[in-house]
């Protein structure tokens, strides 16, 4: 065997003979024991791993993280004015969350909230999310209603209570 044959055997750092190897291809182990016998031992040199060379060391500082103070002042801490109710009858659970609008300039700002109820299904915002906004109704406990908006023939209703017609006056 030539020593171009020899493969590098990275498990021991040195060098593994193709024909000594199960199933390589090489030759059957009877001509490997024979030839064992013919040639000399073969010296292998394994790589010895040195020792890293001392050099400039780095230091780290303890990290600290910093320190929170709750907020001072009369009105710093607040809720956002949730709600969270159970019905003893049911035994559902429901939830409110206010979202907080830009104040309306020449009128009341209409509510915005996102509701949760367990005994509701798929919503809008998914199983048991609601979305509840203000909405506009007609009032139907004196007469039926008419639907004739250009002459303000129905009283409307926003959240239970009636709207004032705004007047300007032009000139």
């Amino acid at each position: 065997m030539s020593p171009t044959d020899r493969k590098p055997n990275q498990a021991s750092g040195g060098i593994t003979d193709p024909s000594t190897l199960e199933g390589s291809g090489g030759p059957a182990p009877e001509q490997r024991s024979q030839r064992a016998a013919a040639e000399p031992p073969q010296r292998v040199e394994s790589q010895v791993a040195r020792p890293l060379q001392e050099g400039p060391r780095a230091t780290f500082a303890a990290v600290k993280p910093p320190a929170l103070n709750l907020p001072q002042g009369g009105g710093a801490m607040r809720s956002i004015g949730e709600t969270f109710k159970a019905n003893p009858v049911t035994g559902t659970a429901s939830s409110s969350i206010p979202i907080p609008l830009t104040p309306a300039p020449h009128g009341p700002t209409p509510p915005l909230s996102i509701s949760y109820d367990s005994g509701s299904g798929n919503g809008l915002f998914g199983h048991g999310w609601s979305l509840g906004v203000g909405q506009l109704s007609r009032r139907t406990d004196k007469h039926l209603p008419e639907y004739r908006d250009s002459e303000d023939s129905d009283e409307l209703l926003f959240g239970g209570e009636g709207l004032v017609p705004w007047l300007e006056t032009v000139g």
